[in-house]
Order: C-alpha cells, then structure tokens, then sequence
C-alpha cells in the first residue's frame, strides 16, 4: 500500500468511527488527501515527519482542532485556510522550509504553543502579536534580523521564546512584558542587557545561553522572583554584586565563561540548590558561599582551583557534593596558602643576551663577551610577592632537540631576540610555535635585546604575532649592556607570572608540606622513587592516585622535579622522580662535549661518557643514557651511544652519490620545521641504520631488501623521504616509515600543541622530476571517483590516473583507512542513508538495535545498542545512552505536550549526534530543550540536567 493509499484509509476510517485524533505521521507523504476536511469532529492531527511541501485549503474545514504537529516536513508556506482554526491550541512547525506566514496567522485567538523553530523565516508579521492567549513561542534557529515593535506591547504573556535569532541588543520595551514568566533568548549574540530586563518581576526562568555578555547590569538584582538564571556560554569575567538579591534563586548556570572570582553577595543565594561554575578562570571561592546551606550540587571541574581539592570531591556528572566541597573549602579558608611560585624560560637564538638579560634581573650585574650557555642555569627571582625560578637556555641549533624535556605548561616564556637582526634571522615563529606545541597557552615575553644607542630597534609585525600567537604577553626592548629599560622587562614579567592561575590558587597546609617534603628529600637524593612520593602524600591525607598526580604535574611544570611521561601518560624515568639540576646538567654536558660534537662526530664511547660523567656513579650515567634513548636523543650500538644532534651536518659522500632518482618519493612540507623531528625519527629507527650512513640532518635506511632515505631539508621546511626496491616491498617501507613520522607529528599537533604546526603530504610521481602532488588532495580525488587529474609538468599539461597514482605510494586498503579518517563524512553519509530507511518503517514498532521506538505519545521505550543511531564520534555513545536513559525515567513525570516535545528533542538530538561535526546550532536547542523540560520536574530532572551539561563540554 502506498503512503497516500494508507493515509485514505486512516481518514476513511476516522470519518466512520468519529475519531478526534488522527496519526498520519511517518507516512513519506508528499500530499495530504482533501479528504481531510471531512474530520471536522478532529481535535488533534499529526503530520510529523512526512514530505509535504504544502497543506490543501480544506485543512481550514477542521474547526474543532486543537493540536496540528506539522513537524519535520517541507512546507514552503501555509493556506489562507489556516486562519480558520480558530479552536487550535498547539501548533508545531519545527524543522521545514517557511520563510513567510499568512497575515491569517493572527486569527489564531485559542493559540497558546506555536513551535516555529528550524525554518527560514526572516521576518515575523505584526499580525502574530495579536493572539492574546500565546503562552509559548519558539522561533530559534531561523535567522530572524529583527523583532517587530508589536511584540513588546503584549504585557499579558507568560513565555516567550526567542533563540536562535542573532540578535545583538534587545529594545527597551521588553520591560513592558510584566506578566512574563519565562524569557529564552539563547543562541544569540546579545552583548548587553538593557536595564529594563529588571521590569520582568514575574520572571522565573531566564535562558541567556551561548550568547556574547560579558557584563550583567546591575538591575537584574530586581528580578527577586527567578528561580533560575542560565549563563552557559558567554564571555563574563564578573557577576556584579546585585545578583545576591536574587533571593528566590534556586539553579544558576555559569558553566564557560571567564569568570576569574565571585562576588562575596554569592552567600546571599540562601534558596540555592544547584550552582554550576565548571570551566571558568576561578581560583578561589568566596567564604561566604559557606552560608549556601540548600546548596546540593557544585560544579568546579574546569577551574584552576580544582588544582587542590580532592578529586573525589568534584562529581563524577560535573557537579559534587556542594555540602562536602564546602567543608574542605573550610580548612583552605582557614590555613589556605597561594603557592605564589613559578617558572620563567629564557629561550631565542644564540648571541640575543639571554643570560646577560638574567643577570641584570637577579643583581644588575653584566659582563662584556660573557661566555655562551652551553647548558641550562637556574635561578631564583623575587617578583613582587611572587617567586620566579628563572631558567637559561642556551640557543644553539643542536640543543634545540632537547626543549621537550624542559618546556612546560604553566611557565612563562621569555623570547629573547637580537633587535639587529631580522625577524627571519630571529626565527620568530620557529621559536613560538616550539612554546606553543611544548607550553600550550603560556604567556610570551618577546624581548629586542641589544638596543642602543645606534638606532636598532625591535622591528616586528607585531599585530600579526598577536593575531597569530595570541598568547603573546608584551613585547619589550631593552640593553643588558647599557642597562636600558630592565625595570619594563621586570614589571612585564612580574604581571605576566600574575596571569598564570596556578599561583593565586589557595592551597591546603597537606599541599604545601608535600612540596616542603619534597624540597627536603633533594637534599638527600637525586632520584625520589614514586613509591616515596606517594608516602608523603598520604601521610598528608592526600591518598587518591589522582590527586597525587595532579600534584606532581603542577611540581613538575614549576621546575620542583622533573617527572617526564610519554604520550600515554606513563613515567620515562622508571626509577622515579628527578631532581631538576641533577639531570639537567648530564644531559647538557653529554650534547654539548667538544669531543663528541668533535673528532667523535656524535658517537658516544663509554670511556667519553666516565670522562664527562665523571661525577656521576656508573648506574647513574646508564639512567641518564637510558633517559637519553627515551626522550629520543640518543640510541645504543654495541657498546657506543650515538646521539644524531651531534653528528656532523655534511652528508656523507656515499649518501650523497647515491642515485635515488627512480624511488618511490613522499615528502612532509611544515610551517615550520622543529629540528627534533628528524633526530627523534633517527633514533626509532636506527636498528634499520645501513652500513653507519647517517648524519645531523639524515639517515638512509636498510629493510627486506629496500633502502630508504630519509633527509631534512631545513631551508625548505621539509623532510624528504625515498625508497628503492620492489614496488609491494617499497610501499610497506614506506608505511613503516610514515607510521614513525605520525607519531612524531602527534606531539605537535594533539593536545596543548594544537594549531603549533601545520604540516602538509606530497609525493612525488615517478619520471615527473620536480613535480609534487598533495597527497591529501589526491585521496580527496579518488573519493570523489575522478579518475584522472590534469597538471603542468615541463611547459605541458599531462594527465594522471589518481588510483594507479596512489597504488605505487599506499595500498588501496591504507588509503581506505586513511580516508576515514581524514573524510569522516562519508562514513556520516552512508549513516545516514541507513538512518533514514530505518526511521520511516520502523516507527512504533520495537526494533532490535533502534535507539528511539517513536509510538504512543505517552510511552516511549529504547534500547541501547551498537544501532544506525549510534553517534559518529564514539566517546559520545555512552554518555548519550545514559542521557536517553535519564530522559525515559523522567518522561512519565512530564504532561503529555511536555513529555511529547522532550521526545522530539531527543530525537534531533540523536539525529544530529549521527554526523562526523554536529551542528551547535541543531544540538544546542535540543539539549536546552530537554534541560528546560527537567528544571520542571524537580529532583527527578538532575540526572538530566547534569548529564546534559556534561555532553555540551564534551561536544565543545
């Protein structure tokens, strides 16, 4: 039976019996049937999720109705007819194509729910503020510029919802809406409040999500009626202090903003049940927040100040125990101290005066032709009431491979350049994309040293630094020589240590003495086993494994000990954690050593290592060794240590004359390339090293009978890779080869590193000398079927096949896992397409894998299974079947209308969740709109409301 077969027979059938409800939803239907207007005892008719692109003019015939869900249709417009329902009370019309009503839209007087979310409106007509019994009304997601002047002149509604409208101020006569209860404005981009919101005195629920605020007015403290205020998502560095009048207040959302403290008015929030502060700039809390004795639930997670509370304490869904965080809060806020410390990195090429610049800061000393840092020097630095521990890099290429031991996160940066030379000889964007992929967010100091008298300056593009590397504190020129403007570089490290979060933080006395105890036991050994460590911090009450390790993290990046881990998180030093000098000062003398940069050409004998070591015992200077094979500096042969930024830079001669003309050839391009890539490259490989044939910048490799080599083109930014040998066994040696360098890259671009590099893939054709494709673009082709591409090669355009192209680099089984990778969206594509043909067919029926069994309107039930709803990104599918879970129990303690739209929202949101980057836009709404639904059933809505929060964080 087709679907306009089945639609006749259910209106057929309604006509006989005299039903006054009628289901004609998920049907595929393009048309609806003029028999329609037969229904005229219907009160409630469903034509949710159809095709219809418009409604036949006997839909005005139906007099009597009083529910129409048109939602997840086509509809381009609406009949003249519409005006005649003059009995409807719901009308949903989420998720079509209107970009107009009909001016017979205010004849609606019974309206009091119109959904009009998801279309294409552009203007709203005056005529819809003319129904006076609107209590209700969604219109986000369209893209509305403006709102009529009628609409403010209606003092009698109770909601009103406007999200999703880009609105960027609102008028002032939104405070004649007295009566208003509810007011959604959401995903906007209002950036102020005008005062008259403190009009709105019957406002329970104020919805202020995802929009650009970044200050309240202080009239909201009229608003002595709200129950619950929601801030998610804007830019609010302060609350003012009026938000304590908000006596009634019972939630308060905060989450993603910048708030760096609160006010001391927050105590006065007695009727405060759930605060969420989760993912601002906080460091400490107020003490009298202590005075919240309804507070149930509190949300830190994402703030500095989580540093010192147990983690136990935080809540497993976002938000802990308010009562239990509150208590320990009371011992911070009796003996609580700021740890007040923190590490400032000199770093910049070689001859810029960075241990000059040191000097000068710890006691204004200088010293002409002062000889060049070889090594690491630390020093202590008071900064105000600060204390910064200064180290002193030296800047010499080959000790560049080393940075990753030493930069950290939570230090600032001290970028010193040689103002005459220029930005390229300065290396500028070397060096901050090295802070960015090893510090992350750190603020920079960019200092112009050697200014003087002669007219040098520091001349850089600095707005675009800025623009670029926006962690980019200040920039100052000055003259350790001629003691110039010291007292500026001073005062800009000093409010730059103050920008770090870490050192306002207030800590608990258990804390502190575990650093003291710390301090205490390097006095006594250079290697602290773990097991110690974790002794001291259980005698101090800190017991839980993950607060001992955020701990040491922190002592880490302040340079207390070292404790370097790998990309799975798993401790490089096996024997424990290291005393900073103790280690620093080996690996330096090894790298630095003129035999070994010399006459040795980076082979490391152990009679050289005594010799340098000579004052470190025997299993101490294997630990170093080892340290240096973990951190990829160095690799063992034999008895030797071979440590490749050592090794001379020329190539040497058999390499050189090597033909590799004929070899597989594929190439990394970087936006700038780090020296340690190829040295951390040389030492994964280098059992494959072939007859000794490597050197600073290069390797040639042997494998199953192919050889490779594999270069660094530092000019050029790049590393060239070739192969030779037979084509199936060349191609694995490439992969192999390729999977190193992945790893490598890993480390520049995940995590805090983000953004630090952007690296690009070529290959290069054989018998095209010269000629170099992107590699990502090629895989683009051929998923796209275009078998054949154009370029200009030699004065001529040829033509190449991009599979037979590809087959010679990377088997087609790789390139089909690497374009799930690199193009998520087919994946989402053929997701869909199953999604779709499932959805209509097995609506109301349980199906085994369905996520959503979509049926009687007060009875939802789902399964949780691997299914065509499962979300494309999976650490989303547990938390969404938790959420879908938390939504079925709360659906029975709902009123039919409510309960139905929770499942809508459920539904969109499950649908969007399906693609490889779900729209904000769509999600947003549909979290919000299960958020709203939970604030109305109380206690029983929590699990919704926190699960929710915590897939927004998630998704963001």
């Amino acid at each position: 039976m087709s679907a306009h077969e089945e639609a006749l027979a259910r209106i057929r059938h309604a006509a006989e019996t005299g039903a006054t409800e009628l289901d004609l939803s998920w049907l595929r239907l393009t048309a609806l049937p003029p028999e329609i207007g037969q229904l005229t005892r219907l009160q409630s008719l469903d034509l949710g999720g159809n095709q219809l692109t418009a409604l036949p003019p006997e839909i005005g015939q139906l007099i009597k109705l009083q529910t129409l869900n048109l939602r997840a249709n086509q509809l381009i417009t609406l009949p003249p007819e519409i005006g005649q329902l003059t009995s409807l009370q719901t009308m949903n019309l989420r998720a079509n194509q209107l970009t107009t009503l009909p001016p017979e839209i205010g004849q609606l007087t019974s309206l009091q729910t119109l959904d009009l979310s998801y279309n294409r409106l552009t203007a709203l007509l005056p005529e819809m503020w003319r129904l006076p019994r609107l209590v209700k009304l969604d219109i986000s997601g369209n893209s509305l510029p403006e709102l009529p002047p009628e609409l403010w002149q209606k003092s009698d509604w109770e909601e009103l919802g406007l999200a999703g409208l880009n609105l960027t101020t609102l008028p002032p006569e939104i405070g004649r809406l007295t009566n208003l209860q509810t007011l959604n404005l959401s995903y906007n981009r209002l950036t102020a409040l005008p005062p008259e919101i403190g009009q709105l005195t019957s406002l329970q629920s104020l919805n202020l999500w995802d929009n650009y605020l970044a200050a309240l007015p202080s009239k909201i403290g009229r608003l002595t009626s709200l129950q619950s205020l929601c801030l998610i998502e804007n830019y609010l560095t302060t609350l003012p202090p009026e938000i304590g009048r908000l006596t009634s207040l019972q939630r308060l959302y905060l989450m993603n903003n910048r708030l760096t403290a609160l006010p001391p008015e927050i105590g006065r929030l007695t009727s405060l049940q759930t605060l969420d502060l989760s993912y601002n700039r906080l460091t400490a809390l107020p003490p009298e927040m202590v005075k919240l004795t309804r507070l149930e639930r509190l949300g830190l997670h994402g703030n500095p100040l989580t540093l010192a509370l147990p983690h136990r304490l935080l809540g497993e869904a976002e938000r802990g125990k308010a009562q239990n965080l509150l208590d320990f809060y009371r011992l911070i806020w009796q003996e609580g101290q700021a740890l007040g410390e923190a590490r400032i990195l000199f770093v910049g090429p070689p001859g810029a005066g960075k241990t000059s610049l040191v000097h000068r800061l710890k006691d204004n000393s200088y010293l002409e032709n002062r000889p060049t840092t070889l090594t690491v020097e630390t020093h202590a630095l008071p900064l105000g009431t600060r204390t910064a521990h200064l180290w002193d890099f030296g800047g010499q290429d080959f000790m560049h491979a080393t940075h990753p031991l030493f930069f950290s996160a939570r230090c600032v940066y001290v970028l010193v350049l040689n103002v005459r030379h220029t930005c390229e000889q300065n290396r500028v964007e070397y060096w901050l994309r090295t802070i960015r992929a090893f510090g992350g967010d750190s603020p920079v100091v960019i200092v112009g040293n050697h200014a003087d008298a002669q007219g040098h300056l520091l001349d850089l593009p600095q707005n675009r630094l800025k623009r670029e590397f926006p962690n980019i504190y200040d920039f100052v020129q000055t003259s350790a020589r001629e003691n110039d403007r010291i007292d500026a570089l001073r005062a800009a490290l000093e409010q730059a240590v103050e920008s770090l979060t870490h050192v306002r933080v207030l800590f608990a006395a258990p804390h502190l003495r575990v650093k003291e105890a710390l301090e205490g036991e390097k006095t006594r050994r250079n290697i602290i086993p773990c097991e110690r460590y974790a002794e001291l911090c259980a005698a101090e009450g800190i017991e839980d494994p993950q607060d001992q390790a955020a701990l040491l993290e922190l002592l880490h990046d302040l340079g207390v000990v070292l404790d370097f881990r790998d990309e799975q998180g798993e401790p490089l030093s096996r024997e424990g954690i290291l005393n900073p000098n103790w280690v620093t000062n080996p690996i330096y003398r090894l790298i630095t050593d003129r035999d070994v940069r010399g006459a040795a050409a980076g082979r490391l004998t152990p009679a050289m290592a005594r010799r340098i070591l000579h004052d470190y015992e025997a299993p101490h200077r294997w630990l170093i060794l080892d340290l240096l094979k973990r951190f990829e500096l160095a690799y063992p042969t034999g008895e030797a240590w071979y440590l490749p930024n050592a090794m001379r830079q020329d190539e040497p001669l058999k390499a050189a004359a090597e033909d590799w003309a004929e070899a597989l050839a594929f190439e990394y391009e970087y936006s700038q390339l780090p020296e340690s890539v190829i040295t951390r490259f040389i030492v994964r490989a280098h059992e494959h090293i072939d007859q000794d044939l490597v050197w600073r910048w290069g390797v040639i490799l042997a494998w199953q009978g192919n050889r490779a080599l594999v270069r660094a083109n530092v000019a050029g930014r790049r590393v060239e890779i070739r192969v030779k040998g037979a084509e199936h066994s060349r191609r694995e040696m490439l992969a192999l080869i390729r999977a190193h360098f992945d790893a490598i890259h890993r480390t520049f671009t995940e995590g805090r590193a983000e953004g630090a590099l952007k690296i690009d893939q070529f290959i290069c054709p054989p018998g095209y000398p010269g000629l170099r494709l992107d590699y990502r673009k090629l895989l683009a082709f051929e998923k796209d079927r275009i078998e054949t591409i154009p370029e200009s090669w030699g004065g001529q355009t040829i033509r190449l096949n991009v599979s037979a192209l590809l087959n010679g680099f990377i088997t087609p089984e790789a390139r089909r896992e690497e374009c799930r990778r690199l193009f998520p969206e087919e994946e989402r594509i053929a997701k869909e397409i199953h999604y779709h043909e499932h959805k209509h067919f097995e609506v109301g029926q349980n199906v085994h894998g369905s996520v959503i069994n979509l049926g009687d309107k007060n009875v939802v039930t789902q399964t949780i299974q691997n299914s065509f709803n499962t979300p494309f990104n999976p650490e989303l599918a547990p938390l969404l079947a938790q959420l879908t879970q938390a939504v079925e129990q709360m659906l029975a303690h709902l009123p039919a209308e409510q309960a139905a739209e929770a499942r809508d929202d459920l539904a969109g949101l499950q649908e969007e969740l399906q693609k490889p980057q779900p729209r904000k836009k769509w999600y947003s709404v549909s979290i919000d709109g299960l958020i709203q639904a939970a604030k109305n059933v109380g206690a029983v809505g929590g699990p919704v409301i926190e699960l929710a929060g915590k897939l927004i964080r998630l998704l963001s």
